[in-house]
């Protein structure tokens, strides 16, 4: 019995190694349109005319249940400012920052979540706040 023991340790160690992780599809996608959407938003910000304030507001009011779920679900710290409560990025190095913080949070979660997983952890977070931030 001592000689099987080695054995079937080596064989489960070999096989736990080998099982491949696997992302969520689903997950993954959300995700990502969450990073586009914000980043329409910023280039929109960012253009040289006149935009219609009704128009700004609401673009405005998406980009920030974006982020307030982004927010909750990875803990990470948004750079932008809010100028007569309109989100805006300073810098564009700032915006790349908070997209590459978010790429990399993804790159280290993206095995162990789903779009459940995603919203339990949210809404833990803002279960006493009247926060309405998705969908």
């Amino acid at each position: 019995m001592k000689y099987l023991i080695i054995p079937i340790t080596t064989i489960f160690l070999l096989f736990s190694c080998c099982i491949k992780h696997k992302e969520d599809n689903a997950f993954k996608e959300r995700y990502f349109n969450m990073l586009d959407s914000m980043s329409s938003y910023y280039e929109f910000t960012e253009m040289d005319r006149d935009i219609p304030i009704p128009i700004l507001m609401e673009r405005s009011k998406e980009f920030e249940k974006r982020v307030e779920y982004l927010r909750c679900l990875t803990n990470i710290k948004f750079h932008f400012t809010e100028v007569e409560h309109i989100p805006v990025y300073d810098t564009k190095s700032d915006f790349d920052s908070d997209i590459n913080a978010l790429k990399k949070w993804y790159e280290i979660n993206k095995y162990e979540m789903t779009n459940h997983k995603a919203d339990s952890i949210v809404l833990k977070k803002i279960k006493n706040k009247n926060l309405r931030i998705w969908r």
